[in-house]
């Protein structure tokens, strides 16, 4: 196998890789969001009706907690969103494990050496 079928295989688990962070980052941001969207959300609908903007901010607040609560009470609701998050974490690494597969066996392994320089034979 020559260099640049190496170099090929190692762009494409570099792309696969990026685009499982990407994944990723994406899904647990939207976790982290999703209150504060919630909330903004809230306090427009009711700083519409002509409501001060700090008085729907502190009328939001407890419709943003209970919404929140009862999404609580359902059995296994959080615990099902983590674990999806988990199983995209190993989705990602066993796909970008399966490139290591396509490679010959030592071959591009990196060097025993502390100088970063593979020693000829």
């Amino acid at each position: 196998m020559n260099l640049i079928q190496i170099a090929m295989i190692r762009f494409s688990q570099a792309l696969v890789g990026l685009f499982f962070i990407l994944v990723v980052s994406s899904f647990f941001g939207i976790l982290l969001l999703l209150p504060l969207a919630v909330l903004y959300h809230s306090t427009s609908i009711i700083s519409t009706t002509g409501i001060n903007g700090i008085v729907a901010l502190l009328m939001a607040l407890p419709i943003c907690g209970g919404l929140f609560y009862y999404g609580y009470k359902i059995e296994g609701l959080y615990s099902t969103i983590l674990e999806t998050g988990l199983k995209l974490i190993k989705l990602s690494k066993t796909q970008i494990n399966a490139f290591e597969k396509l490679l010959p066996h030592g071959q591009d392994k990196s060097p025993d050496n502390d100088t970063g320089v593979a020693t000829p034979p």
